[in-house]
C-alpha cells in the first residue's frame, strides 16, 4: 500500500518508526532486547504466573498451589498478562512470550509519550525528546529490568496515552470544536487502564478527574463534573467485575499491608542512582525551572485547557512529594504506594509536565515576530518569539540527548536466574517430587517469587504476603512462628514486604515452645520449610536443629555466601485427613469475638493441639451450634448470660465452657457441673488473661475443659543433691587426644598437672587433650562454674570443655580461652559462656567428664602449661523417676514446682539426657510442654527428671496428650478448581481439608446423579470441616467461580455497554460548556 507523501498517516507511521528505532537502539544498549533473560527482582514471578495461566486455562478461579489455595484472578493486571497469555495459547514458549510483550509495552512506553506531547501542543522536536527521557529515567528500570514491578511497566503506556487522549478531548469542548472519535479513544484508554496496575490507575484517575473538572473553568464546574463522569463512570461500569473483588479483597488485606516509608533521598530528585535505586536525572528540575522562569519572563499566558491541567499535575505532584520528602505529614494522608515510589511518579508527572510547559512556550511565542529579549551596552541584540522557541527545542534535544548517552549505558539487567535455578534445583534434591498432599513453606522473596515457574506442581504456603492472601493475619501468625520464633526483633530489619506485617506477640507462646510450630505445621499440611537467606535468623534455625526428635534440618551449598537450609518435621500431617478429633466450636455475640477465637487459636498452638487432637470451628449463629455436631462449645460469659435458654438447649448435645468477659483473679479454680452427661465448666479468667499466661494458661483451660484426653502420671523416688563444690584432684587428669604432630607428658604432683608439649610440625594445629572423671553428675545449667588456675611458657588456647556419656561419638561443650605467657592466671568460667557445641543436633544436659584443650598456635615450638587448683561449683539438683518412659516426640507437658529451680530437662538410666532448659524463678508454679525440650538423641527415651536447682522439689508430674484416630487421605488435582480424594475410611466422623475456607466450595461424596452436596464449616485458620455422617466413598470438592456478586458485577459491566452504544454520538456532547455548538 503506497500512501501520498503529505498524508497525516504517512507523516505519523515514520514518526512512529524513527521513536521505535530510537526505541530498539536504547534496549540493545542496555542488553535486554538480545536476551529473552527474565530481568528484575521479581520477574520470574510474572514468568510463571503467565505460565499457570496457559496452563491451568479455563480453570481460573481457584489456585491451590499457594498460602492455602486462593482466587487468582482478583487484583490480575490483565495489561501485564493477556498478551503473553495469548502467545502461550499459541504455543510459545513463557519466557519468550513474556520477553515479546515488554518488548512491544517498552517501545509502547516511548510513542505514549510522544503521543501525550503531541497532544497538549508540543512540537515533533520536544515530543521525540521527551520520548528520549522517559526511557533515560532510572524511575522507570526499577519497574522493569531492576525491581521488576512489571504491572507498571505495563500500565504506564496505557495511563500516558489515557491523559493525551482526555487532554485532546478537553481541549476540543474549550475549542467548540467536539472530537466524537477522540471520546471513543479516550473511553478505551482509560479502560485498558484500569485493567492494569491498580494504583497508577488511582493516581491517573486523580489527575484526571481534577484537570476535567476545571477544564471548563471554574466558572462551569457543572461541566466539569459533566465531564468527569462522561470519562470515567462508563469506564468504571465497563471494568466494575475488576474493581469490586479488588475493593472487597482490600477490606481483608489493608490492615496487613507492608509498604516501604523510610525517607527518600533529595539528591533523587536531582541525580541519577544505581541500579535498584528509583531516580530521576541530571535534565528533570532543571528544564521544569528553566521553563517557568522563561515563562514568567516572557510573560506566556496558559490557555484554559493548560492551566487546568497543570493544576491537576501540581496537585497530585504535591501528594506524592509530601509522600516522600515531608514525613511530619504522613501521619495525616492516606498512603497509597511506598515512599520510594514517590520518585517513580513524581518521574511520569514531570514528564507530562514538561511537555505541557512546552506547549504553553510555543503557543505564545512561536507566532511572536516583536523582539522577547534585547540586549544593550555596545552590542545590541534581540530575539523574537520563534527564534527562542527553536534555540530552546534544539538546545533541550542535545541536553536530552547527553544525558542519555551518560545515563543508558550504565543501565544493566539485574538476573536473579542463576540464584532461583539453585535454590530450587535444592528443593527438589532435598525434599524430593512433589507432593499434592503435602505442602512446603518458602521464606522471603527469593524462594517464593520463583515458585510459580520452578515449581508448578507444589504446593507452598508461607514466604512473600502478597495482596491475594485470603488469611493474611494466620498467615501472619505462620510465618512469625516458623521463621521468626527465636528471632523476633529481626523481623523489622526484613525487607518490608518481606515482614510479617500483623503482630501477634501477644498470642505467641513461650521462645523456646516449639509446640506452637508443631501446630502450624500440621494445620498448613507443610513437611518441610526453606530458609534462604536467613543471616539473620541463626537463633530460629538453630532451635530446629536442636530438636532432632521433631525435625531434621539440612543444608544445601550454593554459589553465593550462605547455603540453603531445610527444616523437615519427623511427623508430618497431609492436607487431608479423616479425623475423630474433638470438635469444638467458639460461639459469641461479642463485638471481640474474632479476638475470642484468635485467643482459643493461641491457646491451643501454646499446647500444640494440633487438627489430630481439636477442630477449633467458629459458629457464626447458634443455629451452627445446634445443627453442627460439636462436642464442646466455648462462649464468653456476656453471651451466656444474654442467651442463656440456648445455651441450655446447648447443652442436651455438648459440653459447655464459659470463659469470663472480665479479669477474674489469678489462682482461681475453674467452676465444673455435671449437665445430664455433658460438662457446665466456667472458667474465672478471661481470654486475655489465659492467653497471657501462655503454657499456664493454656494448660488451665485444656485441664479444665473436657477438650482432650490426658494421660497423667507423678514421678517417683526423687533424689536430692544439694550445691556444692568439688575440687578436681591432679591425679584424676588422663591424657585422651593428641593431634600427630604433639609430643607431650604429662606430670602430677600434689597440687597441679604440668603438661610439656613439643610440636614436631609447627605449620599445623597441635593440640593436647586431658580429661577428668567427675564423682557426680554435674547438670549443665545456671550455677554451674569451672575455676582454675593456668601458667604457660607460650601463648596458648585453652580449651575447656564438658563430654556426654562416654561411648564412640561423645559430644561436648566448650569455651575457649586465651592464655599469654608469663604469671599465673586465675580463671573462672560460668556455664553460660559454654556456647560450642561438637555438635549442636545432639546436644545434653548432664556430663560427669570435664576436660581441658591445650592449643599451640601455628609456629609454636613448644610450651610448658602448669594447671593447678581445679574447682567445679555444681548448683544443686533433683532428679526424679518416671514410672514409664517417654520421648521428645510426646505431645504433653511437664508440672512442677519452681521454688527457686532454674531449670529442667530429662534423662536416663545411661544418663543420655536433654539439655537443661533454663527457667524463669518468678512462678512457684512451673508448666512447659515436653516440645520445649531441646537436645538427646532423635530416638532417645527418658525414664528421669532432673530439675536444676531449688532445695527438693515436691514430685514433678507428665501429662501426655492423647490424640484422636486419624488417617491420611489422598487427594488429586484434575485441575485448579476440581479436587477429588481417594476413599474417605468409615470410621471416622469428618474430614479436615486444609485449604483456605470460602462459601464458594460444593463437597460431595461419590459422584452421579443421584448425589448431594454435604455441609462444610469454617476451622481453624482458614481451614474446612465436613462432616461425615453416614457419606462415605471419594470426596470430591470443586470451586464456583459464579457467585450472586460476581453475577451483579458482570451484568452492570455488560450493561454499561448497551447505553454507550445508544448513546453513542449524544454522549460526547454533553461534556460541551453550556450554549455551546459542538462544531464536529
Amino acid at each position: 500500500m503506497r500512501l501520498p507523501r503529505d498524508s497525516s498517516l504517512a507523516r505519523r507511521l515514520v514518526e512512529a518508526g524513527v521513536i521505535c528505532g530510537v526505541g530498539l537502539s536504547i534496549a540493545v544498549v542496555i542488553g535486554f532486547v538480545q536476551d529473552p533473560t527474565p530481568f528484575g527482582d521479581d520477574s520470574i514471578y510474572y514468568v510463571g504466573a503467565i505460565k499457570s495461566l496457559g496452563s491451568n486455562y479455563p480453570f481460573l478461579g481457584w489456585d491451590p498451589h499457594v498460602f492455602a489455595g486462593y482466587i487468582p484472578t482478583i487484583g490480575l493486571s490483565w495489561l501485564t498478562y493477556l498478551v503473553p497469555f495469548l502467545l502461550v495459547r499459541a504455543g510459545y514458549d513463557v519466557i519468550s512470550s513474556f520477553h515479546l510483550a515488554f518488548v512491544f509495552v517498552f517501545l509502547l512506553f516511548g510513542l505514549a509519550v510522544f503521543y501525550f506531547a503531541r497532544s497538549v501542543g508540543s512540537d515533533r522536536t520536544v515530543s521525540f525528546s521527551m520520548s528520549i527521557l522517559a526511557w533515560s529515567t532510572n524511575a522507570y528500570w526499577n519497574n522493569a529490568i531492576w525491581g521488576g514491578a512489571y504491572n507498571r511497566a505495563f500500565t504506564i503506556p496505557f495511563m500516558i496515552l489515557a491523559m493525551g487522549a482526555t487532554y485532546r478531548y478537553a481541549s476540543s469542548l474549550d475549542r467548540d470544536r467536539l472530537l466524537v472519535r477522540g471520546y471513543w479513544i479516550c473511553l478505551v484508554a482509560w479502560t485498558l487502564t484500569y485493567l492494569g496496575d491498580v494504583f497508577l490507575a488511582i493516581t491517573g484517575t486523580a489527575i484526571g478527574s481534577i484537570f476535567l473538572l476545571f477544564s471548563a473553568g471554574t466558572m462551569n464546574i457543572v461541566s466539569g463534573l459533566k465531564r468527569v463522569g462522561l470519562v470515567f463512570l462508563p469506564a468504571v461500569g465497563l471494568t466494575l467485575w475488576q474493581w469490586v473483588p479488588i475493593l472487597l479483597q482490600d477490606l481483608t488485606v489493608g490492615p496487613y499491608r507492608n509498604q516501604y516509608v523510610g525517607p527518600v533521598d533529595w539528591t533523587s530528585l536531582f541525580l541519577p542512582g544505581s541500579t535498584w535505586q528509583s531516580t530521576l536525572n541530571l535534565v528533570y528540575i532543571p528544564l521544569i525551572l528553566s521553563l517557568c522562569v522563561i515563562l514568567l519572563l516572557t510573560r506566556s499566558q496558559t490557555s484554559l485547557t493548560e492551566k487546568a491541567f497543570l493544576v491537576a499535575l501540581s496537585a497530585v505532584g504535591t501528594y506524592w512529594f509530601v509522600m516522600g520528602w515531608v514525613m511530619p505529614l504522613w501521619p495525616y494522608l492516606p498512603r497509597l504506594m511506598a515512599s520510594n515510589s514517590s520518585v517513580e511518579n513524581l518521574a511520569w508527572i514531570f514528564l507530562m509536565t514538561l511537555s505541557v510547559l512546552f506547549a504553553v512556550f510555543r503557543r505564545n511565542l512561536m507566532i511572536s515576530v516583536r523582539p522577547v529579549f534585547r540586549l544593550g551596552f555596545r552590542v545590541r541584540f534581540s530575539l523574537d518569539g520563534k527564534r527562542l522557541v527553536n534555540i530552546l527545542r534544539t538546545t533541550t534535544l542535545l541536553i536530552i540527548v547527553v544525558n542519555a548517552l551518560i545515563i543508558v549505558p550504565g543501565i544493566k539487567p539485574v538476573n536473579w536466574g542463576p540464584l532461583t535455578s539453585q535454590l530450587n534445583t535444592g528443593v527438589n534434591a532435598v525434599l524430593g517430587p512433589p507432593s499434592s498432599d503435602y505442602r512446603i513453606s518458602l521464606q522471603d522473596r527469593a524462594l517464593t517469587r520463583g515458585f510459580y515457574f520452578y515449581q508448578p506442581d507444589r504446593f507452598d504456603t508461607g514466604g512473600r504476603v502478597v495482596n491475594l492472601d485470603p488469611n493474611p493475619f494466620f498467615n501472619n501468625w505462620y510465618d512469625t512462628d516458623v521463621f521468626y520464633k527465636n528471632d523476633l526483633s529481626s523481623i523489622n530489619t526484613n525487607y518490608d514486604e518481606d515482614r510479617p506485617a500483623a503482630n501477634v506477640s501477644s498470642l505467641l507462646e513461650s521462645p523456646y515452645n516449639f509446640a506452637g510450630v508443631k501446630f502450624w505445621f500440621d494445620w498448613y499440611g507443610v513437611d518441610g520449610a526453606v530458609f534462604y537467606p536467613y543471616s539473620y535468623l541463626y537463633n530460629t534455625i538453630g532451635n530446629y536443629s536442636v530438636r532432632s526428635s521433631l525435625f531434621s534440618v539440612a543444608e544445601r551449598s550454593t554459589t553465593y555466601s550462605i547455603p540453603e537450609v531445610f527444616v523437615t518435621t519427623e511427623s508430618p500431617s497431609p492436607i487431608l485427613v479423616a479425623t475423630n478429633a474433638t470438635t469444638v466450636g467458639l460461639y459469641s455475640t461479642s463485638s471481640n469475638s474474632e479476638y475470642e477465637y484468635r485467643s482459643l487459636i493461641s491457646i491451643l498452638t501454646t499446647m500444640g493441639l494440633n487438627s489430630r487432637f481439636v477442630v477449633p470451628l467458629y459458629l457464626h449463629s447458634i443455629q451452627d451450634a445446634l445443627t453442627i455436631p460439636v462436642d464442646l462449645v466455648v462462649t464468653d460469659s456476656d453471651t451466656y448470660s444474654t442467651k442463656t435458654p440456648e445455651m441450655q438447649a446447648l447443652l442436651k448435645t455438648s459440653s459447655l465452657v464459659v470463659v469470663s468477659s472480665e479479669d477474674g483473679p489469678l489462682g482461681s479454680a475453674a467452676s465444673i457441673q455435671f449437665q445430664g452427661t455433658h460438662l457446665l465448666v466456667e472458667i474465672p479468667l478471661s481470654f486475655s488473661q489465659l492467653v497471657s499466661q501462655r503454657e499456664s494458661g493454656g494448660y488451665y483451660f485444656i485441664s479444665s475443659a473436657p477438650i482432650v484426653g490426658l494421660d497423667s502420671f507423678n514421678a517417683s523416688a526423687s533424689s536430692y543433691y544439694a550445691a556444692a563444690t568439688s575440687a578436681i584432684r591432679p591425679n584424676t587428669w588422663n591424657p585422651t587426644f593428641t593431634t600427630s604432630n604433639v609430643q607431650g607428658t604429662l606430670q602430677i604432683d600434689s597440687n597441679s598437672v604440668s603438661l610439656n608439649l613439643t610440636s614436631t610440625d609447627t605449620t599445623r594445629r597441635s593440640q593436647f587433650n586431658i580429661d577428668s572423671l567427675l564423682q557426680n553428675l554435674a547438670p549443665l545449667s545456671n550455677g554451674l562454674k569451672v575455676s582454675l588456675l593456668v601458667q604457660t611458657t607460650a601463648n596458648i588456647s585453652l580449651g575447656v570443655s564438658f563430654t556426654s556419656n562416654g561411648g564412640c561419638c561423645s559430644n561436648y561443650v566448650a569455651v575457649d580461652e586465651e592464655i599469654r605467657s608469663g604469671d599465673p592466671v586465675q580463671i573462672q568460667i560460668p556455664y553460660s559462656d559454654f556456647r560450642k557445641w561438637g555438635n549442636s543436633s545432639d546436644m545434653f544436659g548432664v556430663s560427669r567428664d570435664l576436660g581441658l584443650a591445650v592449643n599451640l598456635p601455628l609456629g609454636e615450638a613448644s610450651a610448658v602449661v602448669r594447671i593447678s587448683n581445679v574447682s567445679l561449683v555444681i548448683p544443686a539438683y533433683t532428679i526424679s523417676d518416671l514410672p514409664r518412659a517417654i520421648s521428645l516426640s510426646h505431645d504433653g507437658v511437664l508440672l512442677f514446682n519452681t521454688l527457686g529451680s532454674n531449670g529442667v530437662g530429662l534423662m536416663n538410666n545411661y544418663n543420655a539426657s536433654t539439655t537443661i532448659l533454663n527457667l524463669s524463678v518468678s512462678t512457684q508454679k512451673s508448666i512447659t510442654t515436653i516440645a520445649s525440650l531441646s537436645g538427646g538423641e532423635s530416638n532417645a527415651r527418658y525414664d528421669k527428671i532432673i530439675i536444676a536447682g531449688g532445695i527438693g522439689q515436691p514430685t514433678p508430674m507428665v501429662v501426655l496428650f492423647a490424640q484422636s484416630p486419624w488417617s491420611p487421605v489422598h487427594e488429586t488435582w484434575s485441575n485448579n478448581e476440581n479436587m477429588i480424594s481417594s476413599s474417605v475410611p468409615e470410621e471416622f466422623r469428618g474430614v479436615i481439608w486444609k485449604e483456605t475456607y470460602s462459601s464458594q466450595w460444593r463437597f460431595e461424596f461419590g459422584s452421579g446423579a443421584a448425589v448431594s452436596p454435604v455441609l462444610y464449616y469454617y476451622a481453624g485458620p482458614g481451614m474446612i470441616y465436613i462432616p461425615l455422617a453416614n457419606s462415605t466413598g471419594q470426596l470430591v470438592a470443586s470451586f464456583t467461580s459464579t457467585t450472586p456478586t460476581s453475577v451483579a458485577v458482570l451484568s452492570i459491566s455488560i450493561a454499561t455497554i448497551a447505553p454507550l452504544v445508544v448513546l453513542r454520538n449524544k454522549l460526547p456532547r454533553l461534556g460541551l460548556r453550556r450554549g455551546s455548538s459542538g462544531r464536529t
